[in-house]
């Protein structure tokens, strides 16, 4: 009876995320039809402040129980499954241009926040004021998104239909149960995807760098492959690009200031992470972005070098254990 629970809850979970992510797109679409604003810029604040809530709330309940190695790890390890596995995807399937003025400040600052959290960990530890500046790097990309969707020749030239109280109420019900959906639906899957794999004797290291990271990136897995099936690209990538800054430049410095504030720990980075996991990063974030300031476009060939990037990397993880 009990494995038979964890079946029906795993899933339960499965269709929440996959419910959960048509809501949460078709809001956010409709959102940015009826506002004029972007939908990259939409992608990048709005939704991936929803999609990241499970980093949020798993790395900021392991800072405040003396585990900041485990908020860290959470945090590096959702950006890379982010940048090389679900932005991948997005690229092989819906590559294309971009509009620079949308995606160049975003993604440099995303890459600035990966070499930053290098230099900052070179001691293995972060502190207070590196804190800050990651945090300072975020309001920097929420202010130029901000000023992005506020100017009037990146808004749509067609006229903006009159918004409907009726379809504004149903619309924010759809977003929010959407991202709670995800939320939820993103917990039972770890939860009972890890007892599965117990059951199954699935080595812990596997559960760890796949159940873990992926299950914690779900929502923006989710709301990639709504986005792919309705679509939508610049939700989609905008969504990761905002995603992974908020895991760079909240996450982290959220779970250093939690942990100082409540045992007076110095959130510390393993050695293995700046050997490894962090120049990972790194590398994910400059084939993402370069490529594609220099040639406007995203290209099929980045999404394939990221996904085999990502590739190597699991197995490199797991051998090198």
């Amino acid at each position: 009876m009990g494995t038979l629970l964890i079946i029906i809850l795993f899933i339960l979970g499965l269709v929440l995320v996959i419910k959960g992510g048509s809501w949460f797109v078709d809001a956010a679409t409709w959102l940015a039809g009826a506002t004029g604003i972007p939908k990259f810029i939409i992608g990048a604040t709005i939704v991936s402040f929803a999609t990241t809530l499970p980093e949020v709330l798993v790395s900021a309940i392991a800072s405040y129980q003396g585990h900041p190695d485990m908020a860290m790890g959470n945090a590096v390890g959702s950006v890379n499954c982010n940048t090389a596995l679900i932005m991948a995807l997005s690229i092989i399937f819906m590559g294309g241009k971009v509009k620079l003025r949308q995606f160049a400040p975003s993604g440099l600052i995303f890459l600035c926040a990966t070499v930053l959290l290098y230099l900052f960990g070179a001691d293995l530890s972060i502190v207070a004021w590196e804190s800050a500046i990651l945090m300072i790097l975020c309001a920097l990309s929420i202010t130029d998104s901000i000023m992005t969707g506020r100017d009037p020749s990146e808004k749509k030239k067609k006229k903006k239909k009159k918004i409907q109280k009726d379809a504004l109420t149903i619309n924010i019900v759809k977003f929010a149960a959407g991202a709670v959906c995800m939320v939820v639906g993103a917990r039972l899957l770890v939860d009972n995807g890890e007892k599965l794999a117990v059951i199954l004797r699935v080595p812990d290291i596997i559960v760890s760098i796949t159940l873990i990271s992926v299950g914690t990136s779900l929502p923006e897995l989710v709301t990639t492959i709504t986005a792919i099936v309705k679509k939508q690209s610049d939700i989609s990538i905008g969504n990761i690009i905002g995603a992974n800054i908020m895991d760079l430049c909240v996450v982290v410095p959220l779970s250093s200031f939690i942990g100082q504030a409540h045992s007076s720990m110095v959130m510390t980075i393993d050695p293995s992470y700046l050997a490894m996991h962090i120049p990972v990063t790194i590398w994910l974030a400059f084939v993402a972005v370069i490529p594609t300031i220099i040639m406007k476009r995203f290209t099929k060939w980045q999404g394939i070098l990221l996904l085999l990037s990502y590739v190597g990397y699991l197995v490199v993880s797991v051998m090198t254990l």
